[in-house]
């Protein structure tokens, strides 16, 4: 995933980096910390033309026994109040379904005013063979919001031997590229002796007209 950038926060005298040396690309990342990224339910079920929070990149930071994860708007500044979820095995069921649904249980927070919310873990957490434990996601918008999907970041943990060397994940909102679908003004109706008698609107980019044998009833698609 050549889309996902990597900022190494550490200072040069960080004993950390006797361990896992700076690292400025995601492929080294994943050869250290073996987290996976998931867009399922993020940029590949939105559509074209629609806005998501992609995954786009993650920064690395020692010294705080925490997961930081980071929501960004499309100009690249931080989004306060945006939840985000927290999962990892045995945590607690959440408190009702969430979308998109990437886990059930876990736990969940609101940014600060830097685009930041805090999740602390336990030892538990560390990176093993196949990875860590833990996923992180941002949750959609209320139903009507215009940002219904997210990508996620799974067995994420912290680099064992060190002082909780993390990756951090940094989500961005995302138009997926694309042209929209049309939103003009069509519809479906059923008229019955000259007289509309019911429509509804409805995206589509051609025109039908369907007329009984009598002429009677007729039923337009179209615009």
């Amino acid at each position: 995933m050549n889309d996902i950038y990597v900022n190494d926060l550490r200072a040069d005298n960080d004993p950390s980096l006797d361990l896992v040396p700076r690292i400025t690309t995601f492929e080294e990342l994943v050869s250290f910390f073996k987290m996976q990224v998931r867009r399922d339910l993020g940029e590949e079920r939105a559509a074209d033309g629609e806005k998501y929070f992609k995954l786009v990149g993650f920064y690395l930071r020692s010294g705080i026994a925490a997961y930081i994860p980071k929501v960004l708007d499309e100009n690249g500044a931080p989004l306060a109040n945006i939840l985000v979820f927290r999962h990892w095995p045995g945590a607690d069921p959440l408190p009702q379904p969430v979308n998109p649904p990437y886990f059930d249980r876990g736990v969940g927070g609101f940014t600060n005013a830097d685009g930041d919310i805090g999740f602390g873990y336990a030892g538990e957490s560390v990176v093993l063979e196949n990875g860590g434990p833990d996923a992180i996601w941002v949750s959609a918008d209320p139903p009507g919001g215009e940002r219904q999907h997210s990508d996620c970041v799974t067995h994420l943990g912290w680099f064992g031997g060190t002082d909780h060397l993390t990756a951090n994940p940094i989500f961005q909102v995302t138009t997926k590229a694309g042209e929209p679908p049309p939103t003009g003004e069509h519809y479906i109706a059923v008229v019955i002796d000259g007289q509309e008698v019911w429509r509804a609107n409805l995206v589509i980019e051609t025109s039908l007209r369907v007329t009984d044998s009598e002429g009677a009833t007729t039923v337009i698609i179209g615009n």
